[in-house]
C-alpha cells in the first residue's frame, strides 16, 4: 500500500527490491546511474551474439545493420562473432 499515488520503493516488499537492485545501479539518493549510449549498446550485442542461434549475416539483418557493421562492433569490443 502506498501513501501517494506514486509507488515509491519503500512503499515494495523488501524481496521486490532486493531483485530490481541487482539489475539496476542506484546512487546514494537512489537515482538511477545513467549509461552511455555506447555502454548500452555494447551490454545489448554482447547479449544478442550469446543468445542468437543463426549466422552473423542473420544476426546483422535481424539487428538493421549491415554484416561489415555488425562486425566492426564485434571486434571494437572483442566479441567472438556466432
Amino acid at each position: 500500500m502506498a501513501d501517494d499515488r506514486i509507488i515509491e520503493p519503500s512503499d515494495l516488499p523488501e524481496y521486490v527490491c532486493a531483485s530490481t537492485q541487482q539489475t539496476a545501479h542506484l546512487s546514494p539518493q537512489g537515482e538511477k546511474d545513467i549509461m552511455t549510449l555506447a555502454e548500452v549498446e555494447a551490454h545489448y550485442l554482447k547479449d544478442k551474439v550469446d543468445v542468437y542461434t543463426g549466422n552473423t549475416e542473420d544476426l546483422a539483418d535481424a539487428l538493421g545493420i549491415s554484416v561489415r557493421t555488425l562486425y566492426r562492433k564485434l571486434q571494437a569490443l572483442k566479441i567472438n562473432a556466432p
